[in-house]
């Protein structure tokens, strides 16, 4: 009897968020919260913004790598966060399965039309496209044609409703799909995901012209509000009711 409290208590001691919360605080003694993974500095705003929250949840649209340029990978690895990564490049998938083995890898196009398009790919590389202007200007630059992968879209909504644990919460979605951050958002069902932080990409050279875009507009109407940027990627959070 004795020994089974004694284990008991030790299971609960020694839990996943237990020892989160001991390595955060080692982390931030060896100085590790200074470490970037993201391409243009978002996760230095995202662990500010959620700061000690342990064990949170994203969805990550266009995930490309689990490490580099990765918006969510320091909250994989120091917050003990996991969630969802969306990723067109097969090869991309892969890797993510083998490296962040909590979250759910899928290989998918995601837009707010159900058809098929043509994805072209250079291996692995940040900027795989379906743009056809993309494309283009890829091919002279790159100097060699890409593969081309024939791959069914679905919309994020479907998505999410497959895979998506029940009455899980999305604290942070991060959507990078070159060009087509509007069509992934209008493919969600917002009376059902409701994510907290949004992370989107829209160029532009200032502020007030961003504001004026369909992107900025759609997010604003659907209750959000832009509370940084770091160029070009906007990030929004969800205004309090």
């Amino acid at each position: 009897m004795l020994s089974d409290t004694i284990k008991s208590l030790t299971k609960k001691l020694f839990s996943y968020t237990f020892i989160d919360t001991v390595r955060l605080k080692i982390d931030r003694y060896l100085g590790y919260e200074q470490i970037i993974y993201s391409q243009f500095g978002e996760d230095l705003f995202l662990r500010d913004y959620f700061k000690d929250k342990l064990n949170g949840f994203y969805i990550d649209i266009s995930a490309y790598h689990p490490r580099q340029f990765s918006n969510t990978y320091f909250l994989y690895k120091y917050r003990g966060w996991a969630g969802i990564n969306i990723e067109a490049n097969l090869n991309c998938v892969t890797l993510f399965n083998q490296v962040r083995k909590r979250d759910i890898n899928i290989h998918a196009v995601v837009s707010d039309q159900e058809t098929s398009v043509q994805y072209h790919a250079w291996g692995i590389n940040s900027e795989n496209s379906m743009n056809a202007a993309q494309i283009n200007a890829l091919t002279k630059r790159f100097g060699k044609a890409p593969e081309i992968l024939e791959l069914v879209v679905q919309p994020l909504s479907k998505l999410l409703n497959d895979h998506c644990p029940d009455h899980k919460t999305i604290d942070f979605l991060n959507i990078d799909v070159e060009g087509n951050d509007l069509a992934v958002l209008k493919s969600n069902n917002w009376n059902q995901y409701k994510p907290q932080i949004i992370a989107v990409e829209q160029f532009g050279n200032t502020i007030e012209q961003i504001s004026k875009t369909a992107l900025y507009q759609y997010l604003i109407d659907k209750g959000y509000q832009n509370i940084a940027w770091y160029k070009p990627t906007l990030i929004f959070e969800r205004k309090p009711k």
